[in-house]
């Protein structure tokens, strides 16, 4: 069993006053547009670790086949979304790390890893 793990918990501290993740890309939020492309890859779960702006990022993510999972110490940092969304997973699970602000990678990118 191959898992992503989306972090989605961020304080985009960078952009100001926005959360990029839900800036739209494609004509669609930045998270969704990421979650998507798992979605359709072949990984066979999606965890999305959520934290800052949660009920939007996941009204953003919302119809999706992704478990959704929050991270009540997102503000500590990336490496509390990386454990939170690692220790949610099956113990005898692979998984992949994947940031929701990379919106030129494809499904097909997330499949060739899956396979390597």
């Amino acid at each position: 069993m191959i898992c992503a793990v989306l972090l989605a918990a961020g304080t985009s501290t960078r952009m100001g006053s926005a959360n990029k993740l839900l800036l739209e890309f494609g004509g669609q939020p930045l998270v969704r547009h990421m979650a998507e492309r798992l979605v359709h890859s072949d990984v066979d779960e999606v965890v999305a670790v959520t934290g800052f702006d949660e009920a939007e990022v996941c009204h953003a993510l919302q119809g999706l086949r992704v478990r959704i999972i929050h991270n009540p110490e997102f503000e500590k940092g990336m490496s509390t979304t990386v454990k939170c969304g690692v220790r949610s997973i099956a113990e005898d699970a692979d998984f992949m790390i994947c940031l929701s602000d990379m919106p030129l990678l494809q499904s097909a990118h997330y499949s060739l890893l899956t396979h390597t």
